[in-house]
């Protein structure tokens, strides 16, 4: 980062790991439908449904496929469903989903390769270590990254601070020259507010979610795509 640029002060780059840095080659939504159809099932509830309450559930649940089981037999038990068709699905639904299958969100890569060895680099990532762990082993991403933390395991989710705090400690960052990057308002840029950081809001997503929270919570600044990073902190 070059002098003369207001963010030329950052020294640490936190990112969200979903929807920022990687994503799934197979969404959810066409996984689900499949799930459905290898079910001789009609639809029974929206893949919105599942974004929704997924956070609910990841508190409960270690393991990414119990936590699907309890969460599509109660969204099929709020519609009238027996809840073991919920159960059925997911079970589907976790035999097609390779954790494994994903790729970097396009211009995450040139990022990485941007920043590498030019600020430390973090992830802060909520969703279950197994799940998250095999993402992050299939892109190579500890090649880039000097920590990674796993919210909603040992530590409360965001946008709990403690994911971020822990980061800061592992880094040995100052919380006033770190910034993080997420594409959800009301976990990513909602937490790191909180904790003190700054915080950038990857809008351009195709996370129906992402944009919780928009009346509450304000970024530092707002990116439409992942290498807008980089004209942000005026790295070349």
């Amino acid at each position: 980062m070059r002098d003369g640029n207001p963010w030329a002060g950052i020294e640490t780059v936190l990112f969200d790991l979903d929807h920022t840095l990687v994503e799934y080659r197979r969404a959810s939504g066409e996984l689900l439908a499949a799930s459905f159809e290898a079910c001789d099932l009609d639809h029974l509830f929206p893949v919105e449904a599942y974004y929704e309450r997924f956070d609910e559930y990841r508190e409960e649940h270690d393991s990414i496929g119990a936590l699907r089981a309890a969460c599509f037999a109660e969204l099929a038990a709020e519609r009238g469903y027996d809840p073991a068709l919920g159960r059925e699905v997911a079970a589907a639904y976790t035999e097609m989903r390779d954790q494994t299958n994903v790729e970097f969100v396009d211009g995450a890569r040139t990022v990485l390769d941007r920043l590498h060895g030019e600020v430390p680099l973090g992830v802060v990532t909520n969703g279950t270590g197994e799940a998250q762990r095999a993402k992050i082993d299939a892109v190579g991403l500890d090649r880039w990254v000097d920590a990674v933390v796993y919210a909603g395991e040992e530590l409360p989710a965001k946008p709990d601070t403690a994911p971020f705090e822990r980061a800061l400690d592992r880094l040995d960052a100052s919380r006033d020259a770190t910034l993080h990057v997420g594409d959800s308002l009301s976990s990513d840029v909602a937490g790191a507010n909180a904790a003190g950081l700054h915080s950038v809001w990857l809008a351009d997503t195709d996370n129906p979610t992402g944009a919780d929270g928009a009346a509450e919570h304000t970024p530092s600044r707002r990116i439409g795509a992942i290498d807008d990073l980089l004209a942000l902190l005026d790295v070349e």
